[in-house]
């Protein structure tokens, strides 16, 4: 998945991989989600947001410190941790504000559950810690 070489057509072959592993309905979603997050974080981010070439078979084996951060804050996103959250949130978006991305990665994980839908209701939610951002 690659911004910096469109002509690669990466994408398409990211929306394959995601429905093959996650089927036809949520594939193509968290597929689009994803790419959703990484534009946002292209937005913020004054340092820009270093990746891995995923064509290099030596080097697709690692992650970059960007694509690490994103990944755990997927992971904490994923078990509701909220201070594990907002601590990649703040290394990710370099400090600023981090509304969308949140958004986002709220999304992208409620796809990744087996079901496509959170859980109703307060129980086994931990409490979700928001900061402030300020310009």
């Amino acid at each position: 998945m690659s911004y910096a070489e469109p002509a690669s057509l990466a994408w398409e072959g990211a929306v394959e991989i995601c429905e093959r592993d996650f089927g036809t309905e949520r594939g193509p979603a968290i597929a689009l989600t994803v790419m959703k997050c990484l534009k946002t974080l292209r937005m913020v981010r004054t340092g820009g947001f270093n990746f891995i070439n995923p064509a290099c078979p030596c080097c697709r084996e690692k992650l970059s410190d960007h694509e690490l951060a994103f990944m755990r804050l997927l992971a904490a996103e994923r078990a509701r941790d909220g201070i594990a959250r907002q601590t990649q949130l703040l290394v990710l978006c370099e400090g600023a504000d981090a509304t969308a991305l949140l958004g986002h990665i709220e999304r992208l994980a409620c796809l990744m559950e087996k079901t496509s839908r959170r859980p109703e209701g307060p129980a086994g939610l931990k409490k979700r810690i928001r900061f402030r951002f300020s310009s």
